[in-house]
Order: C-alpha cells, then sequence, then structure tokens
C-alpha cells in the first residue's frame, strides 16, 4: 500500500482559551459567568421594561447551556417616578406617564454596537467571535435584540470595508419584543438564526 501523506488542520476554536477573562466594560451594568467547562458560547441577555437584569442572570446560568457564557444587561435608563429599581432600553413613558407609541430605540442600538464591538474586536477584550454569540430578549429587550443583531449585521467588517457573513451573529431569540421599524437597505441578507416567540 502507497503512503500518504496526512495533513491535520487544526481548529481554530482550539486555539482559544479555556475561559476568556470577565469583560470590563463600565459604561455598562451587567453581570458574567464563564461556562463550567470552555468558553465556547456567549448569551446575552436583555430584559423587559421596567426589570432588572438580575432574574435574566439567574435564567441564563438556570439553562445551564453546554460550553456557554452567560451575560445578562442592565437597561441604559431608570424608569421614572418609581422607587424600585426599574431600567428601560430607551426613553418610554412621556411627561404624563404615559407609553410613547414610536420611541426611539437607535441609542441604546448604538451603545450597545459599541459593547459587542469591545466583545468581539477590541485588544483589551474578550475577543469573542461574532458567530459565537447569541441573543436572547423579553418583550422591550426582545425588540433590543432584534434590531441591534441588524444594525450589527449591516456594518462593514474593519479588515475589507464590506459587509460579509463574518460579522453575523449565531442566533437570535425575542420572546414578545417585536420590531420597532421596519428598515428598507436590506441588500445584505443575514445568516444569524432568528426565532420571534408571541402570543
Amino acid at each position: 500500500m502507497a503512503e500518504q501523506d496526512i495533513h491535520v488542520t487544526p481548529s481554530p476554536l482550539s486555539s482559544l482559551p479555556t475561559h476568556r477573562a470577565p469583560p470590563v466594560y463600565p459604561s455598562l451594568r451587567f453581570s458574567y459567568s464563564a461556562s463550567k467547562e470552555r468558553d465556547s458560547n456567549l448569551l446575552i441577555l436583555f430584559h423587559g421594561l421596567g426589570d432588572t437584569q438580575k432574574p435574566f442572570f439567574n435564567l441564563g446560568k438556570s439553562l445551564n447551556l453546554p460550553q456557554t457564557a452567560v451575560l445578562a444587561v442592565e437597561g441604559l435608563k431608570r424608569v421614572p417616578l418609581l422607587e424600585e429599581e426599574a431600567w428601560q432600553w430607551w426613553e418610554s413613558f412621556d411627561q404624563l406617564g404615559e407609553l410613547i407609541p414610536n420611541p426611539n430605540p437607535t441609542p441604546a442600538i448604538s451603545t450597545l454596537i459599541d459593547f459587542l464591538t469591545y466583545l468581539t474586536a477590541s485588544p483589551t477584550g474578550p475577543q469573542w467571535l461574532p458567530s459565537q454569540i447569541h441573543l436572547f430578549g423579553f418583550s422591550q429587550g426582545g425588540s433590543l435584540a432584534i434590531h441591534l443583531a441588524l444594525a450589527w449585521s449591516l456594518l462593514p467588517t474593519p479588515a475589507s470595508g464590506e459587509r460579509n457573513e463574518s460579522r453575523d451573529l449565531k442566533s437570535v431569540i425575542s420572546v414578545e419584543g417585536p420590531l420597532l421599524t421596519h428598515p428598507n437597505n436590506l441588500d445584505y441578507k443575514s445568516r444569524s438564526r432568528v426565532l420571534l416567540v408571541g402570543r
């Protein structure tokens, strides 16, 4: 039998650390827990209007997903006129305390885009691959997750200056969180897996 040379190409994941350094990002409030095994995936959770990140952090940990670190982020603004901790991702109430029918999520999306950039591309960050990141959001947090994934996928990659699938997040789950606006610049089709759950 003729001898054959066998070439083994190591998986790109084999060179990644078993556990990444916890993220440090003073602009946001969040809780982080590494996986019990290798940190091969990152689940980011966004709570709903009037909630905090604590129950969602506990939810993420209780799922006990294999090789998955958990990061729960807290809303950017306090809900006004409430004594207890209650957070929102964007201005949700007018001066009379009524819900704003067409809120503006752009500042929150911009802030979270910067956070994703830190998580994936900053030399001082944990350097997750976008394809390892999963988003989960409930209610207002679900709307944020969908808009964030969409806005992220439409940004050009730093290396090429063009949009491509290397930027796409792995998956997005939104529970009771609809799209707030319907973008019309969808010439690029993201490969992110999306699940929208409603009543």
